[in-house]
Order: C-alpha cells, then structure tokens, then sequence
C-alpha cells in the first residue's frame, strides 16, 4: 500500500490512509490475529466469507 502525501493537509492524508487500509482488509486481518482461532472455526469463518462473496457477485451481475 503507497499512500502519496503532498502539500495537503494532515486530515486528509489520515482519511486516505484509513480508506486504504479498509479496502486492503488491514483492521480486519489485524483482528482476526488478535487470538488463536481454531482450525476448524477458521474454516467455517472462510467458508462463510466465500459464500457472502459469491452472493454479492451474483447480485452484482444482475
């Protein structure tokens, strides 16, 4: 992730750089490491998160 910063102000660096990291899944991946998860509870987690993916790109293609 490259976050450019030019003669802007600090407010909207900040808020480029939070946009960022929301779309790349950082807070997330940060979260999900916080505590061991268990293996099987991992692949149920992906599982479901594959299934919302392909939900919403059924409903995008529509």
């Amino acid at each position: 992730m490259q976050i450019i910063v030019g003669f802007s102000n600090h407010e909207g660096v900040l808020r480029n750089l939070k946009k960022a990291a929301q779309i790349e899944n950082i807070p997330r991946a940060l979260k999900n490491k916080k505590a061991y998860e268990k293996p099987s509870i991992a692949k149920r987690r992906k599982s479901a998160e594959a299934k919302q993916r392909r939900i919403r790109a059924r409903r995008k293609a529509h």
